[in-house]
């Protein structure tokens, strides 16, 4: 049938690529439909979509999920492209097997935001901003932060203390940038255009929903008010999602 093998020929669809590396003893077991249902699920496709972007076709990979069937070495190469992970997962279950390597397809390169279309933001904090961010997640600690879209994830580095001790300088901040729609209490990124600068403020939404409160949690004098259907609010860039601190100080 093509490139299809059965199940009994599982072991010689698996053994694709030899280096030169030492190998973690392994057994090949038989959760491979389980292990690609994962797959599928967290590469945020549709099953359709997902065997398109593979080559193959969606009764294939149904048969695949179902385990009346196990791809051969050309359709499993492809699998693991679309779901970006390793065919040794695939094939054995192991995250990795080589000593000392770990499947860069498994994790997820944040961008640094670029804040010149914003404001001249990196000149007036005091410290330079690496162009690239140095920052990778792994798929599975985004997904269960229920953070599917993780191409509008970029980091942002804090520019001053107006939000201690929540946020301090020097803080690296996860933000979506899907996220622009103002719940009570969360942090958001905003890009003040008047004053031209990007800065962290608290939403605080009165009961009504009418008015949102940008609270500066350490200085209170800078708390602004503004109306929601206000054309001057402060254009919204992101939610902060999580916060990684330098101890060192490096870029404080």
């Amino acid at each position: 049938m093509g490139n299809e093998r059965s199940v009994n020929d599982h072991e010689s669809a698996v053994v694709i690529e030899v280096n030169s590396q030492p190998s973690i003893p392994h057994s090949i077991d038989d959760g491979f439909p389980r292990r690609l249902s994962k797959v599928v699920k967290n590469s945020g496709k549709s099953l359709r979509q997902f065997a398109i972007e593979a080559g193959i076709s969606d009764s294939i990979l149904r048969k695949y999920l179902a385990g009346t069937s196990d791809p051969g070495r050309k359709n499993l190469i492809s699998i693991s492209e679309v779901g970006r992970v390793s065919i040794e997962y695939l094939a054995t279950g192991a995250e990795h097997l080589a000593i000392g390597t770990v499947s860069p397809k498994e994790y997820v390169p944040i961008p640094m935001l670029n804040l010149e279309q914003f404001t001249n933001f990196g000149k007036n904090v005091g410290h330079e901003f690496p162009e690239e961010s140095p920052f990778s997640f792994h798929r599975e600690w985004i997904d269960r932060l229920s953070l599917h879209r993780e191409r509008t994830l970029e980091i942002i580095i804090t520019p001053n203390d107006n939000m201690a001790p929540t946020l301090c300088k020097g803080d690296w901040m996860l933000v979506d940038r899907s996220a622009t729609t103002l719940r009570n209490g969360v942090l958001y990124v905003f890009a003040f255009a008047q004053e031209k600068v990007v800065d962290v403020r608290r939403a605080l939404l009165s009961e009504d929903g009418g008015c949102c409160l940008l609270k500066v949690d350490h200085n209170p004098n800078m708390d602004q008010l503004f109306k929601l259907d206000d054309k001057g609010i402060p254009k919204i860039l992101g939610e902060v999602v999580w916060v990684g601190r330098v101890m060192t100080g490096v870029y404080r």
